[in-house]
């Protein structure tokens, strides 16, 4: 809130209807109160900060049921205040939430001339930038409020975080580094520098800051990301070592691997493909179907579960089924070897 703080709160005092809300650690609104939706709160974690009114929490605003009234409280709102920066940014903000990004760039055209200094103001423009996809726009918007707030970490925290939703690792690193240097150690700061490592490569550093985001935030979402990261590579790790056994032929041991691999990442196909393959080998027809099944709803185009279905419902004589699977296999790749089993079963059925 900062310097902003008591300003807010004097501005809301003769307003009892309106709340003041924050979102997702970016934007200041304003809103009727009632005007809300409490799927919102649950989706983008909406807080409510108006110790002035009766209400402790404030759920999010739906726009789209209140897209009139709120656009024109915004335009009265200026109007009152022409000169007004709060005004403007709030009125700014509220036309991005609408998609009326024409009408918010004229608003922060105009808070350039009001208040030319305000960092807010060329962060907020590098936001409806990179929404408008005008990326060289967005970044020299970023580095500018940098220039104005150079002491402030979440100025270069902006900028990194704008490298890293346009895949630029390296630039996104650099930037993260120098606002941890300068004071920004917040979980998710720490948690995206991890991803950037982790995209270039740098399994060992990515894994120590994935642990410390866990360790030091443990109720965070951003632990739970992590987490997420960490099980990750613990199931590559599995995953290639039953691979690697499965090959030595030592299949109870490349079934314990699959399987802790699994409960690592429950939703990986290739993993439950190549378990039920295993027990298929082993005799174990019908936890082999289970896992074919379990991969093929996880991935509808996996056409070696989809073949090894059919392999196994023709084992058992329902060449009705196994058809079915094969020609779906045929359907995503022609050249697919099911096409073989096809053939075959075309012979016995007409010898």
């Amino acid at each position: 809130y900062g310097r902003e703080e008591s300003f807010i709160h004097s501005y809301l005092a003769p307003h009892p209807d309106w709340a003041l809300v924050y979102f997702d650690d970016v934007s200041l609104i304003y809103a009727r109160r009632g005007s809300v939706n409490d799927a919102v709160i649950a989706k983008y974690g909406y807080r409510y900060l108006n110790p002035l009114a009766d209400n402790q929490v404030l759920p999010g605003v739906h726009y789209a049921d209140h897209a009139d009234s709120i656009r024109q409280e915004v335009n009265q709102l200026v109007a009152e205040q022409p000169n007004g920066i709060f005004a403007h940014m709030t009125a700014a903000n509220v036309y991005v939430k609408l998609k009326q990004f024409d009408r918010a760039r004229d608003i922060y055209d105009r808070l350039k001339t009001l208040d030319p200094k305000n960092p807010d103001v060329f962060k907020n423009l590098g936001i409806l930038n990179q929404i408008q996809q005008r990326l060289a726009d967005a970044e020299a918007a970023y580095q500018h409020a940098i220039q104005l707030d150079r002491k402030n970490p979440n100025r270069y925290t902006d900028l990194a975080n704008y490298y890293f939703d346009i895949k630029a690792y390296e630039q996104a690193i650099a930037q993260y580094q120098v606002a941890r240097h300068k004071g920004d150690d917040s979980p998710f700061t720490m948690l995206n520098l991890a991803i950037c490592y982790r995209q270039m490569g740098g399994h060992a550093e990515a894994n120590s800051l994935f642990e410390q985001v866990r360790d030091q935030f443990p109720e965070s979402p951003a632990a739970q990301i992590a987490q997420t990261y960490l099980n990750l590579d613990q199931f590559e790790l599995h995953y290639n070592r039953a691979d690697s056994l499965s090959k030595a032929g030592r299949l109870d041991d490349a079934i314990e691997e699959y399987q802790i691999a699994i409960h690592l990442n429950p939703k990986d196909a290739r993993a439950h493909n190549n378990l039920g393959f295993l027990f298929w080998r082993k005799g174990m027809v019908d936890k082999a179907l289970s896992q074919y099944t379990i991969a093929h709803q996880l991935d509808s185009l996996n056409v070696d579960a989809l073949n090894n279905l059919g392999v196994v419902y023709g084992s058992q004589g329902d060449f009705e089924q196994a058809r079915f699977y094969w020609n779906k296999v045929l359907a995503i790749d022609s050249t697919h070897a099911a096409r073989q089993n096809l053939q075959k079963l075309d012979e016995l059925e007409n010898p």
